[in-house]
Order: C-alpha cells, then sequence, then structure tokens
C-alpha cells in the first residue's frame, strides 16, 4: 500500500506557490512541477507512454470557500505555471491549493498571502 501511496505523489507531481498582496489585490502564481502525459507520445523503446496529467486545480481560501477553478486537459505542456488575481484574499491568510490527476487522485499544499 505505501508504494501506491508513493506512486499516487509521484504521478500527481510538486507545486510551488507564492502568494503576494499589493494594494487590495492579491496575485497566486504558482508552478506544478508535472510530466503531463498525453498517452500518444512514445519511449525511447518505442512503447507508448501513458496517461498521465492535471485536471483540476482549485484554490481555496481561509475559509474553504473555492476562490479559482481550472479544469485541464492532456494538451497543457509540462510543468504548467498558473496565475491569477484576486480580491477575495487578505494578507497573512492561508490558502489551500487542490490539484487532481485524470484519475481522480488529489494533492493538496497551503500557502500564506504575503
Amino acid at each position: 500500500m505505501a508504494n501506491d501511496k508513493l506512486t499516487s505523489a509521484l504521478s500527481l507531481g510538486t507545486i510551488s506557490i507564492k502568494a503576494k498582496q499589493d494594494d487590495s489585490v492579491t496575485t497566486v502564481k504558482m508552478l506544478i512541477r508535472h510530466p503531463m502525459e498525453t498517452g500518444q507520445r512514445k519511449n525511447e523503446d518505442g512503447e507508448l507512454v501513458p496517461i498521465n496529467y492535471i485536471a483540476k486545480v482549485s484554490v481555496l481560501n481561509a475559509d474553504k470557500q473555492v476562490i479559482f477553478n481550472a479544469n485541464w486537459g492532456p494538451a497543457m505542456a509540462k510543468d504548467p505555471i498558473m496565475a491569477f488575481k484576486s480580491k477575495a484574499l487578505k494578507k497573512g491568510e492561508e490558502i489551500t491549493v487542490i490539484w487532481q490527476n485524470h484519475n481522480g487522485d488529489e494533492q493538496k499544499q497551503n500557502a500564506v498571502v504575503e
């Protein structure tokens, strides 16, 4: 079972989050380190690389309300970068970023608005 969790975590990738407020607007920037495989590319042996992509990214505020949603498909580039601006966040507030792969496995990470 531990091996399954490790494989799942690796298939979800890792994320870097920066959230910074200027005046009343917070800019949230994210970099997700992920291969974003379409299932159509072949490896060196000529075998198809299995499909593996991030399908959904959500950002929740401290009250656990969704303030941003993105639905992705297999056409997204490797290691996608995403940014958005919001007036709904306050300096010092903790946000939660949740991302799901195409199988519905999910991972979460928190960040604080600076």
